[in-house]
C-alpha cells in the first residue's frame, strides 16, 4: 500500500482485538478500563466498524450501568465494595457516558442527571487560586479531592453538555448548574504570555493543556471575541516540527518528526499533539493554517502495517490511545487533504471529540424536567 494511505482493515482488527482482549502492558489498569473501551468504541466509529447488533450494544450498556455507576456518576474500579468506599470520579463518569453514547444507550431513561451535577458542583473548588476549577472526586464529607486540572474541567464540561443542562431555562439552571462565570476565570488565568495555556500559573505551555482550555470556553459559549487569541494560534501553528533548509542534514535532526506536533518548545513530534493541536486550530480558526499534507503524512507513516494502530512516533508499537487521536486528527483534516481511505473516515467533531453520529445522537435526546 502507498505510504499515503490508510490501512483500514488492519486498524479494524486491532481496535476488535483490543476490545476484546486488552494488550497485555494495559491488563492491570482496572482503574483505567472505561477510558481504553473510549478509544476503542470510537475508533471504531470513526472506521466505519461498530457494528453491534441491538442485543449486543444492550449488554455491553448493561455492563457500564451495573459495574460503575453509582447513581450520582461512574467510579472508576469496576468489582464495587459499596458507595461509602468507592465515589464516583469525574474521568470515569466521563468516559463511561460517552461510551453509552457511542452504544447509543438511552442515557435519558438510566441516569439521574440532576444528582450527577450535584456531584460535579461538590468537586468545583471553592476558593483559592484554583477556585473554579475541579477536583477528580469528593472525599467522606463531600468536599473537592485529588489534584486538578484543565483536563478535569474538560470533562466536567463535556458532561454538562452531555446532560444538556446548558439549555434549562435560566430560573432552573440556577440551581443544578455549577459555576460557569468561575470555570472560565480559572481557565483565563493560566492563558501565558506566549498564547499557550499551562497547568499551573506561569508555568510552561502545554498543547494538550492548551486543547482543553480552548474546547472548554466553547463548550461553555465564550465569546472568543473578547480575548485575542491571535497569539496562542501563532504558538499553536509553531508546535508542528518544520526544521530550516540549513538544519536539514544535521546529525541530530530527526527526519521522522517532520510535519508533526510536539507539545512544548524543543520537544520531538508525537502522535498525540496532532490531535491536540488540529483539534484547537478547529475551534479558534481553521483546520487549515496548518501544514495538513505535513501532519498527515506524518500520521500515516506512524501507522503499524503489521498489527494495526498508531505508535507515539515512528519506531513505537501501536497503543490504543495514541492510534485513536491519530484517527481523529486524520478524520477531522480528511475534506482537506488527499489520502487513500480518508473517504471511509467518519465525521468528527473537534470540540466534543466524539463522532459526529455520536453528537447528533446525544442531541436526539429529550431529559426530564427538574
Amino acid at each position: 500500500m502507498s505510504e499515503l494511505s490508510i490501512d483500514i482493515n488492519k486498524h479494524i482488527k486491532y481496535f476488535t482485538l483490543c476490545l476484546n482482549v486488552l494488550p497485555s502492558k494495559y491488563q492491570d489498569q482496572d482503574n483505567n478500563k472505561l477510558s481504553l473501551i473510549y478509544f476503542c468504541l470510537q475508533s471504531l466509529e470513526i472506521l466505519n466498524d461498530l457494528k453491534f447488533n441491538e442485543t449486543e450494544k444492550g449488554q455491553f450498556s448493561k455492563f457500564i450501568y451495573d459495574c460503575y455507576y453509582t447513581g450520582n456518576g461512574f467510579r472508576s474500579i469496576m468489582n464495587s465494595m459499596g458507595e461509602k468506599y468507592e465515589k464516583p470520579s469525574i474521568s470515569s463518569t466521563f468516559f463511561a457516558i460517552t461510551n453509552l453514547i457511542t452504544l447509543q444507550s438511552p442515557i435519558n431513561q438510566h441516569l439521574d442527571r440532576f444528582k450527577i451535577m450535584d456531584f460535579l458542583k461538590d468537586c468545583q473548588i471553592k476558593s483559592g487560586n484554583d477556585k473554579g476549577s475541579f477536583a477528580p472526586t469528593i472525599d467522606g464529607e463531600n468536599q473537592p479531592f485529588g489534584d486538578n486540572d484543565l483536563r478535569i474541567c474538560y470533562m466536567a464540561v463535556c458532561i454538562r453538555k452531555y446532560l444538556k443542562i446548558d439549555e434549562l431555562p435560566p430560573s432552573q439552571m440556577k440551581d443544578v448548574d455549577f459555576s460557569v462565570i468561575e470555570l472560565e476565570e480559572y481557565i483565563l488565568r493560566r492563558l501565558n504570555y506566549n498564547g499557550g495555556f499551562s497547568c499551573y500559573q506561569m508555568s510552561e505551555s502545554h498543547l494538550g493543556y492548551t486543547y482543553c482550555a480552548i474546547a472548554s470556553l466553547k463548550l461553555l459559549d465564550f465569546d472568543f471575541s473578547k480575548i485575542n487569541f491571535d497569539k496562542t494560534l501563532n504558538w499553536i501553528l509553531h508546535r508542528q516540527v518544520n526544521y530550516p533548509d540549513i538544519l536539514y542534514d544535521q546529525e541530530a535532526v530527526n527526519h521522522e518528526d517532520f510535519g508533526g506536533f510536539n507539545g512544548r518548545e524543543n520537544k520531538p513530534s508525537d502522535t498525540c499533539y496532532s490531535w491536540w493541536s488540529l483539534g484547537s486550530l478547529s475551534i479558534l480558526e481553521d483546520v487549515k493554517l496548518a501544514n495538513l499534507p505535513k501532519i498527515s503524512s506524518y500520521l500515516l507513516m506512524n501507522q503499524d502495517r503489521r498489527t494495526g494502530g498508531f505508535g507515539k512516533n515512528f519506531d513505537s508499537s501501536s497503543d490504543p490511545y495514541h492510534s485513536f487521536l491519530a484517527l481523529s486528527s486524520l478524520a477531522l483534516i480528511k475534506d482537506s487533504v488527499e489520502f487513500i481511505g480518508k473517504d471511509e473516515l467518519s465525521e468528527f467533531d473537534g470540540t466534543m471529540s466524539i463522532t459526529k453520529s455520536s453528537v447528533d445522537f446525544c442531541q436526539s435526546l429529550t431529559w426530564p424536567s427538574l
